[in-house]
């Protein structure tokens, strides 16, 4: 056996003439398939163990994947996962319970914007970043004029802060000093404090109780107004704040017949 395993084949022939030369032949062919079967058996044993070895890997990658899975599955518990659910796209911010005041160079306050949930868009850049819209669901406005103090509430509401005109939608109620407007749409002039809209409203001045079918505009500073079609009734008792589902005037004669 030489150093490798494998059977030494002796030069020297055992008989003379043809005999040595296939002595010769067949040592070497028995020599030469010996080491074919060695090398196939290493070969196997080579395939073996890197097939063990990969099986080793896969078994390691599938145990990794698994741990890395029960530790998501247990992290998930700990952290909440947040989840965008807002009814605005698009807006830069978002703010539960939002709430704004502003005040004038005295520190009295001047205007006061309260939300459930407020969504506001901006532009520009860096320095140049403004904000343009603010839209509020749950949404009360206080225009605060001394003791003339406005105040707006509507299910939703857009404040748009280059043109100053606000727009609210969904059981919207102005109130102000002494007059108030129900109805499902309101335009509001924030700078000059006018309420406009196009849609049927319901004034209440006193005893007054105006049906404006065709819309209105209500001219906050000046105390007056233009009631488009209207119908009204002088209240005969106390009228009750009409309520979410439409309000409707109290008993009285019709003061537009």
């Amino acid at each position: 056996m030489n150093g490798f395993g494998l059977k030494s084949c002796s030069s020297n022939p055992t008989t003379p003439g043809e005999e040595a030369t296939t002595g010769k032949a067949s040592c070497a062919t028995g020599c030469f398939l010996e080491f074919q079967n060695r090398a196939k058996t290493v070969a196997r044993h080579n395939a073996a163990w890197a097939t063990q070895k990969s099986s080793r890997f896969a078994l390691l990658a599938k145990t990794s994947i698994l741990l890395l899975a029960l530790s998501l599955s247990h992290c998930s518990d700990e952290i909440p996962v947040l989840k965008e659910e807002g009814a605005e796209s698009g807006s830069t911010i978002r703010i539960s319970n939002f709430k704004r005041e502003e005040y004038n160079a005295l520190g009295a306050p001047e205007m006061r914007v309260k939300a459930r949930e407020a969504y506001i868009y901006e532009s520009g850049d860096g320095a140049n970043k403004t904000q343009e819209r603010l839209v509020g669901y749950d949404f009360e406005y206080t225009d605060i004029d001394g003791a003339d103090t406005t105040i707006l509430t509507a299910q939703k509401a857009e404040m748009n802060q280059k043109t100053g005109i606000m727009y609210m939608t969904g059981n919207v109620h102005l109130k102000g000093l002494d007059r108030e407007i129900r109805g499902e749409a309101l335009y509001y002039d924030m700078k000059k404090k006018i309420a406009r809209s196009d849609q049927p409203v319901y004034i209440k001045e006193g005893e007054i109780s105006t049906h404006c079918r065709g819309g209105v505009i209500m001219y906050m500073n000046e105390e007056k107004q233009i009631c488009r079609l209207p119908a009204g009734k002088r209240e005969k008792r106390k009228p009750t704040i009409p309520g979410p589902a439409g309000p409707t005037p109290g008993q009285g004669d019709d003061l537009f017949q």
